[in-house]
């Protein structure tokens, strides 16, 4: 086949003749068509700009990805508090503690300022070691 035909005519005789011999007519069909030297320093151009826009345009999405992030962090770390409320049944706080061990039953307990046990634990052997404050403290039981 010739890879072109009627090239001596006008473009709308061009097109009557090819119509009057084809086979069939085929619509939206895609092929590839070559550029001239133009049509490739304009698609250079345009994909310069496009790309140039495009930077541009992820990095405001970045610095808004990043503001909603930091607006969304206190929720997420109120939500992790919520979770472990509701797995535990027990909620966290910060306060003072109070540390008695009991030498006789050789247990350690820490306890709230509203005298509530908080945890207990077997004493560590130097917890065991006897002060004199320890002494006078339980003199006064």
């Amino acid at each position: 086949m010739d890879k072109e035909i009627f090239q001596h005519l006008a473009q709308n005789q061009r097109l009557e003749h090819i119509e009057a011999i084809c086979d069939q007519i085929i619509e939206n069909h895609e092929y590839l068509r070559p550029l001239s030297g133009d049509e490739i320093q304009q698609v250079y151009h345009d994909h310069a700009e496009d790309a140039a826009e495009l930077s541009r345009l992820q990095d405001a999405l970045k610095v808004i990805q990043d503001e909603y992030k930091e607006k969304m962090k206190p929720y997420q770390e109120a939500i992790k508090v919520y979770l472990h409320s509701i797995k535990t049944k027990h909620v966290i706080e910060r306060g003072t503690v109070y540390k008695i061990v009991d030498h006789e039953a050789r247990e350690v307990g820490l306890y709230s300022a509203s005298g509530v046990l908080i945890s207990g634990r077997p004493a560590f052997g130097n917890e065991l070691n006897r002060t004199t404050f320890s002494i006078l403290r339980e003199g006064t039981k």
